[in-house]
């Protein structure tokens, strides 16, 4: 009888301590919750249905790993990972005949090269610049044309040594029309605005691979062109070179630099990586903020993005509160294995996270104005600092339109192919931009400028003008 009650009673502190646990846990996804929940802005969390039926293509019980094999991993990984398939109207009609030709090509006799353009033109349906060669170019460029040139209208012409544009066009590349080597690129690139599509079309037209891919000869060491200048054609050998030679860019170094002439704070910020030089430029802010400093000019000319916090730790060092990005996140099996945040989320079947767009959060209280600088190269996390300086009413954009739509894809996930070993760079997020009356698709400068003047010298008159 003792053992009995003495069971019965090891029964009941087992259930008792169960309970607890599974109270405890409980609680622990509640709190984890509301953390989140207040974290992104008090967002909205669900389960959406993926827009896409699932292909009839798979692998064989015998399949051994192969560039097939790559591909239906990587179709399968994009589906589970990219908002764009739980968003309502975004995906084009004919993204299912693309997925599976791709996948069909797949399974043919094909090479590394084959293999990347053809997942770059299924991946153009994903509608997301920032997967542009979302496997990387080192298997395909097969070598740089050594020259400069820029897209006027639709045509190419030569710069000279000092980078003007001169009069001599481009007609044709390894023995086709330019036009057709311009399609190609249009072929395996998506491009988010009219902007984003002429830098393509001069910077990809550099890459022999383009050229052959586009049925151009390309020769060892050399790829022929036709040019044409007042009226009289010649041909040229331009050598290939292995460094690339991208007319618009210029790298100033991955240091920010800063300094104060004028009463003006000025800050060169090349690139979005964070650090102990981005706290020294913050605390230099602040400093400049109680010395009475009140006009900044940010240099975001040549700037491809990175760590979007940056942007936000120089201007919150202002003493500025930012409009507020919207968003949708998806909450995938790649995404919870990268965001620790998002595992507990996914494990409750939750697959996205939401949260809408909002300018009044903006504020200004130490009146200060933020004077942007932008061109072509000014891509993603820079893009969206100018939107929030721009929407945000906080001071201006001077300049030529950045490449990239200020609400577009972003928040990479990287993940590699099992049989090629290559790594394939996934978006999981979708911005919105702040203001939602303004143009999603481009950040239009307030003071545009001709791309041939010095943007730098336009903002520093109207701070002069301004006094």
């Amino acid at each position: 009888m003792g053992k009995v009650w003495n069971m019965r009673r090891s029964r009941k502190k087992i259930l008792k301590k169960f309970m607890i646990g599974l109270v405890s846990v409980v609680v622990l996804l509640i709190a984890l919750f509301i953390i989140i929940w207040n974290d992104f802005g008090r967002p909205s969390i669900g389960i959406a249905k993926i827009k896409v039926q699932p292909t009839s293509i798979h692998v064989s019980e015998n399949e051994q790993p192969s560039f097939f094999t790559d591909a239906l991993y990587l179709v399968e990984i994009i589906e589970d990972t990219h908002p764009i398939f739980i968003i309502d109207g975004m995906l084009t009609d004919d993204y299912e005949e693309i997925r599976d030709e791709f996948l069909t090509y797949a399974q043919g006799d094909i090479n590394r090269s084959d293999f990347v353009f053809e997942a770059g033109r299924y991946i153009t349906t994903l509608q997301d610049g920032h997967m542009n060669w979302a496997l990387g170019i080192a298997e395909i460029h097969k070598g740089f044309l050594d020259i400069s040139w820029v897209v006027q209208d639709g045509q190419l012409f030569l710069l000279d040594s000092e980078g003007k544009l001169t009069d001599i066009e481009v007609l044709e590349l390894g023995g086709i029309p330019v036009a057709q080597v311009f399609e190609t690129i249009d072929t395996y690139m998506f491009a988010e605005n009219e902007i984003d599509r002429q830098y393509n079309h001069e910077a990809f037209s550099q890459l022999a691979g383009i050229i052959e891919r586009a049925g151009g000869d390309v020769k060892r060491h050399y790829v022929p062109i036709t040019l044409t200048e007042a009226g009289v054609v010649t041909k040229q050998e331009i050598s290939l070179s292995s460094m690339w030679r991208d007319s618009k860019f210029h790298y100033r170094g991955g240091i920010v630099n800063y300094e104060i002439k004028d009463n003006i704070f000025f800050i060169d910020l090349p690139e979005f990586t964070d650090g102990d030089h981005i706290t020294e430029v913050t605390l230099a802010i602040e400093q400049a903020i109680d010395d009475g400093i009140r006009e900044f000019i940010i240099d975001l000319r040549g700037n491809g993005g990175g760590v979007s916090m940056v942007g936000q730790r120089l201007l919150e060092a202002m003493g500025i509160t930012l409009p507020s990005y919207g968003g949708l996140q998806r909450v995938s099996h790649l995404a919870s294995t990268h965001v620790e945040l998002l595992s507990t989320l996914n494990w409750l079947g939750i697959d996205y996270i939401s949260y809408k767009p909002n300018v009044s959060t903006a504020s200004n209280p130490n009146d200060v104005f933020v004077s942007v600088l932008t061109d072509s190269n000014t891509y993603s996390s820079a893009t969206m600092m100018g939107a929030w300086v721009q929407d945000g009413n906080l001071g201006h954009i001077v300049g030529t339109p950045s490449r990239n739509a200020v609400t577009s894809f972003g928040n990479i996930l990287t993940t590699k192919l099992p049989y090629t070993g290559l790594e394939l760079r996934i978006s999981f997020t979708q911005w919105l931009r702040p203001d939602t009356e303004a143009n999603p698709n481009i950040l239009m400068p307030d003071i545009l400028i001709d791309p041939t003047d010095d943007a730098l010298k336009v903002a520093l008159e109207y701070f002069k003008n301004a006094k």
